[in-house]
């Protein structure tokens, strides 16, 4: 499969392939746990074939590690990296011992022990050249192993990586997660020779409509910022025209392709708004303008007005305004006529004499009109017009819209006296809107400075939109017609991006609207915080990192949705207030509007608790506009922990005992009920308890009262399921305790009575026993995945100091150096390989003192060969001499 990948649209694919690695590694720990029982030969011939697959999937994988609830991505990497290559220098050893006691062995298995140990150090290669900021200062240390094959081993690692290419090494020092949120906007904006957008367009086809007004103000900035904005126009705007039914209904929806245009004409149009419209306000607002009279109805027309004066007044306004717009081509933004030659190109291309009259509605209805007829709400006015005004503005509005649409009133007996005034401005208008259609570059030229994307908010909207619909985005490529030539690449690109780069934060920021929570008072509690600056303080950035409680998606009924995740709340590292604080901060934009929120307690215990002096103040401390917006609160398994803490505080949880909007939830597929599932956000670790799971029903917890109870046995956890449901806070509720093979401290089986106990660090070491006539396989399993955790865990490495990629020559050239004076053969071979591939890889001008080929015997004696080599390199590369000295110290 890995070797057609390009002819295959993979879907998940890094999440597939790290899921693979995990599981084939397991097969190779096998060997390790005594409870297998497989014949040695088959044993190293799956051990070989496992050791083979990994290596092919490692090629150029990044890892993605679990979402844990750590918080920190980056040490989650570095630790599964560790798990991985502890496995593999295991594994490396056993070939060692094998080697060692070779004489005692036959042929064949010698060759297969060299042969694996080969294959072992191509995974570890790939591994580490795909993760190399994530394991290089883990595994440097290696190149000063006391043990021989250790060592070579690694040296021929660090070859094969230098031979794969100096770009590996890039990815070194602190600017490389600035460097990949610029190549993710580049992968965006990037065109294909057709001119097509493939991930800009497929991301345009799946985004949720709730999404569509942050899409285009993230697509409009940063195309422009990169000077392809009119590419970006002509791309939306043809998918626009081509799923129109006719040229009466293009951009009347709520697409992607009139939310860009809106955005255009609010970003770049405001400035061009305020010097044509304000002073026509101001005019208006005068006293000869305003005193006059201009209904022109002569239904609604009040007794004594001249009805033929009123038409003069509003023709008059007209004129005025229309003629400062006739005029004003020379002032009209670039961008704005970038925007209306697009779309008169587009649109003719189909509908061939109606380009002109697109660009016509586009400018009066979306842009001059809404402006002109609401001045005050669009700022170009410090008050409101009086009632008179505003209705001869709504007059006025109509009749440019008519000049412009290119037709006269036929159906509004009283606007047809000015079909004479609106025919008349017909050309004039026409040629106006030429004008403006004219080709003109949308963006300022480039000045040659390379724009930081890091903090820039519309990239982190990117970096989010993307990640929440990469699998859909894939679907869509693999559907287009010309998927293979345009789509397999850029996703490809994009998905392995995404993996370095990690997941987002999920709390969205939300779009100023009427409905925004911003207009609630502070109330006295959030002005205390805000006096202490607890925004700044690191406990509230540490809450804030660890996605305690965030925002993701939407509910059946349309409300947002908050998810507080128990666990990851430690009370000894953060302040009950500080955590109460980030909460109404983070709720705070949404209180408007109604809102759910998911309360996950999955494996949560004393560490995670509220001192009971603060629950009262939960209930009390926010607004009430906030605890009268929260529509559900849907909580999910729930332990006898919880339920020892509730009965324990029993005062604070009375308020809310039996209150309606409680709905405890015993399994994540009845949560679909009220949530769909691209909408969920539920952590990884917890929906992953309920993935490859061994269930025993009705096994007897033993004690002064029996309870039922069903084990689970899962890849990492036991759980135990209470049978029968226990009251809490009013409802029947199931209780599941959670162990994780961490926790299990022993296990002990009595075969005569079907028993076996189970003693765990997070019950105060308690030791609990159950009876099950399938006893023997729950112990089995259990002890399956302590053992396998126990293996798992990474050694503790000395970690070498962090470098750069400027100091990769230098830093590999001592190790190569030392390691050319020791007096192993092998080392010493494997150390000269090295010196050859660095002097190639880095163009080290060695004067051609170095022979690369296998099998070259490097003699004991060789002080002064090392010698001239630094003496030489010392001459021709005397930049590499600080790295070099700083390495020859740590060595």
């Amino acid at each position: 499969v890995m070797e057609r990948k390009d002819d295959l649209f993979f879907l998940f694919e890094i999440k597939f392939r790290n899921k693979l690695v995990e599981h084939v590694t397991d097969w190779l720990m096998c060997s390790a746990i005594q409870t297998v029982d497989i014949d040695k030969h088959v044993l190293r011939e799956l051990d070989q074939c496992a050791v083979i697959a990994v290596g092919v999937l490692l090629k150029g994988l990044p890892l993605h590690p679990d979402e844990g609830d750590g918080g920190d991505v980056p040490e989650a990497k570095s630790q599964l990296f560790l798990k991985y290559f502890t496995l593999f220098m295991k594994l490396l050893g056993e070939c060692s011992d094998k080697l060692a006691e070779s004489e005692l062995l036959d042929e064949s298995a010698s060759e297969d022990t060299v042969t694996l140990r080969r294959l072992i150090i191509v995974a570890m290669s790939n591994l580490l050249s795909a993760n190399i900021e994530s394991g290089l200062v883990h595994a440097m240390s290696l190149a000063y192993h006391d043990e021989v094959q250790t060592r070579s081993a690694f040296l021929e690692v660090l070859t094969k990586i230098v031979q794969q290419g100096s770009d590996g090494f890039q990815t070194l020092g602190d600017s490389v997660s600035t460097e990949r949120f610029e190549r993710l906007v580049e992968l965006v904006t990037m065109m294909g020779d057709n001119g097509e957008l493939p991930i800009a367009n497929a991301l345009a086809n799946v985004v949720h409509t709730s999404y569509m007004d942050e899409l285009a103000r993230v697509f409009v900035t940063l195309f422009d910022a990169k000077h392809l904005l009119y590419q970006l126009l002509w791309n939306m705007f043809t998918k626009e025209v081509e799923e129109a039914d006719s040229v009466q209904t293009l951009f009347r929806g709520n697409s992607l392709a009139s939310k860009i245009m809106t955005f255009c004409f609010k970003v770049y149009g405001a400035s061009y708004l305020h010097n044509l419209v304000e002073p026509l306000v101001a005019w208006s607002l005068t006293q000869d303008i305003v005193n006059l009279h201009f209904e022109v109805d002569q239904k609604r027309i009040p007794p004594g007005y001249d009805i033929l004066q009123c038409r003069a007044n509003l023709q008059r306004l007209t004129e005025r305004f229309f003629t400062r717009i006739m005029t004003s081509t020379d002032k009209f933004p670039p961008q704005l006529k970038s925007v209306c030659h697009c779309l008169y190109q587009v649109v003719s291309q189909r509908f061939h004499e109606s380009g002109t009259g697109a660009v016509a509605s586009a400018i009066f209805l979306r842009f001059l009109n809404p402006a002109i007829a609401t001045p005050y709400e669009y700022g170009l006015s410090d008050r409101r017009l009086p009632p008179n005004l505003a209705r001869a503005f709504k007059f006025m509005c109509k009749i440019m819209q008519n000049i412009a649409n290119h037709v006269v009133f036929t159906k509004e007996e009283h606007m047809k006296h000015f079909n004479e005034f609106v025919s008349a401005r017909f050309d004039v208008c026409q040629q106006f809107f030429m004008q403006i259609s004219t080709p003109e570059c949308a963006s300022v030229e480039s000045s040659g400075q390379s724009t930081s994307f890091m903090n820039d908010t519309n990239v982190s909207a990117l970096h989010r939109l993307l990640w929440n619909d990469q699998e859909k985005i894939g679907r869509y490529l693999a559907k287009s017609r010309n998927a293979k030539a345009v789509g397999r690449r850029p996703f490809d690109k994009m998905v392995t991006l995404l993996a370095y780069i990690g997941p987002p934060e999920y709390t969205r920021p939300v779009l100023e609207t009427r409905m925004t929570g911003q207009n609630i008072l502070p109330c006295k509690f959030e002005e205390l915080m805000t006096k202490r600056k607890a925004a700044d303080s690191e406990e509230y950035k540490l809450v804030k990192g660890l996605n305690i409680f965030y925002q993701f998606g939407r509910s059946k009924m349309g409300y947002p949705v908050f998810y507080y995740v128990a666990r990851r709340y430690v009370l000894h590292n953060i302040r009950e207030d500080i955590l109460m604080f980030y909460i109404l901060q983070a709720l705070k934009p949404y209180s408007a509007r109604k809102f759910d929120i998911i309360i996950d307690l999955t494996h949560v215990g004393a560490k995670n608790r509220f001192r009971g002096q603060y629950l009262p103040k939960w209930l009390v401390l926010y607004p009430q506009q906030i605890y009268k917006n929260l529509d559900t609160v849907y909580v999910y398994n729930p332990n006898t922990w919880v339920r020892d803490y509730v009965s324990y505080n029993e005062g604070s949880f009375n308020q809310v005992e039996g209150h309606r909007s409680i709905h405890f939830i015993e399994d994540l597929l009845e949560l679909k009920k009220f949530i769909e599932l691209d909408h969920q956000k539920v952590p990884s670790a917890t929906r992953g308890l309920g993935e490859d799971v061994t269930v025993y029903h009705n096994a007897w917890r033993l004690g002064q009262i029996h309870n039922k109870v069903h084990v689970k046995v899962g890849s990492k956890a036991v759980q135990l399921t209470m049978v029968d449901k226990t009251k809490l806070l009013g409802y029947d509720v199931v209780l599941n305790d959670i162990y994780y093979a961490h926790e299990i401290e022993a296990i002990h089986f009595t075969e005569a009575t079907n028993t076996f106990s189970l003693k765990v660090s997070t019950n105060n070491n308690a030791v609990m026993s159950f009876t099950h006539p399938d006893a023997a396989k729950i112990v089995e399993g259990i002890r399956y995945i302590r053992n396998r955790w126990e293996i798992s865990q990474p050694q503790q490495m000395v970690s070498h100091h962090k470098i750069e990629a400027k100091d990769v020559p230098g830093t590999l050239l001592n190790m190569a150096l030392l390691n050319l004076g020791c007096s192993k053969p092998l080392v010493r071979s494997s150390a000269y390989n090295l010196l050859c591939v660095l002097t190639t890889a880095f163009n080290l001008q060695l004067e051609g003192r170095l022979c690369e080929s296998d099998g070259l015997c490097i003699p004991t004696n060789n002080a002064l060969f090392i010698i001239s080599i630094s003496n030489t390199l010392a001459r021709n590369e005397n930049h590499l001499t600080l790295e070099f000295l700083e390495e020859c110290i740590t060595g």
